[in-house]
């Protein structure tokens, strides 16, 4: 049986491409050096996938003139253009659409199937008061160019299929005083609460994969200490990325667990904190008993 050759068409011109990125998870500062992006683009030629560009400006870290040896973000840079690393993504025949997702992968072949961070289990480190960045995510499109320009095209702002959720300490018993170690901290839920092995259809939003109503807190060997504190016994504030959307995951109920010193805490609670677009705040919402 004979195989029809692949049609394909030459690049008459390349794109140049431009975004805004400001959820709430990735933080208010906008791109930052480390950000890769990938783009796809559909015509009526073969498809080009997965091309990997950086942003041309970002907020670069920089240290804090109140606090010596901290470093901070400096000017937001919310949006900027994009330079390809290799490969262009450019304007062939026919009506295109271009996807573009953030943090860029190698093995994303597919448009449709772009392979999202695990959520299932993640990392807390100390001192750092954000949702870790390998756990963040945000795609755009642009829908039916039908002809080339040279100017700016823009994705608009990228969103997200998650939302952040900041736990800070619990009310503690009498008992706890400070100095105990906390071993175990798992977040559940009514909803689904993370993925894992799981995928996302830029084209509409649509995920798939191993979904899971829990969340666990991967901690440091030993764990983490309790501290004491003029209000009493405290726990490290923990921030993690939800598998839901803000919409949904504001109104629901969630349970936290804590195994300190070997014996398993747990309390039910609504958010509660100050309410932001895109983070869940669980501040008051645990008591234990």
């Amino acid at each position: 049986q004979k195989t029809e050759p692949e049609v394909d068409y030459p690049i008459q011109g390349v794109f140049t491409l431009q975004g805004t990125y400001d959820t709430y998870s990735h933080g208010l500062q906008g791109w930052i050096q480390e950000d890769e992006i990938g783009v796809y683009v559909t015509s009526e030629g073969v498809a080009q996938t997965n091309l990997q560009y950086t942003p041309t400006s970002y907020s670069v870290l920089e240290e804090s003139p109140y606090v010596p040896g901290v470093f901070v973000y400096g000017d937001p840079v919310l949006t900027t253009t994009f330079k390809a690393v290799g490969q262009e993504a450019g304007f062939k025949q026919g009506e295109h659409n271009i996807y573009a997702y953030v943090p860029y992968s190698e093995g994303n072949q597919d448009y449709t199937a772009v392979k999202l961070p695990d959520l299932d289990s993640q990392e807390y480190k100390e001192m750092v008061f954000a949702v870790e960045p390998q756990y963040c995510f945000a795609y755009a499109s642009i829908k039916g160019v039908k002809e080339y320009s040279a100017e700016v095209m823009d994705f608009g702002a990228f969103k997200t299929p998650f939302t952040q959720v900041t736990i800070p300490s619990p009310e503690f018993p009498e008992s706890i005083v400070g100095g105990e170690k906390i071993t175990k901290v798992v977040l559940s839920s009514t909803i689904d609460l993370s993925c894992k092995d799981a995928t996302i259809n830029l084209e509409t939003g649509e995920i798939k994969g191993t979904m899971s109503k829990s969340i666990e807190v991967k901690l440091p060997e030993g764990g983490v200490e309790i501290t004491k504190s003029f209000l009493g016994a405290e726990a490290p504030i923990f921030f993690l990325e939800l598998a839901s959307d803000y919409a949904t995951a504001k109104e629901v109920d969630y349970t936290l667990t804590m195994t300190i010193n070997g014996k398993e805490y747990s309390a039910t609670g609504k958010p509660g904190g100050i309410a932001l677009d895109g983070n869940v705040n669980l501040a008051g919402a645990f008591k234990f008993e």
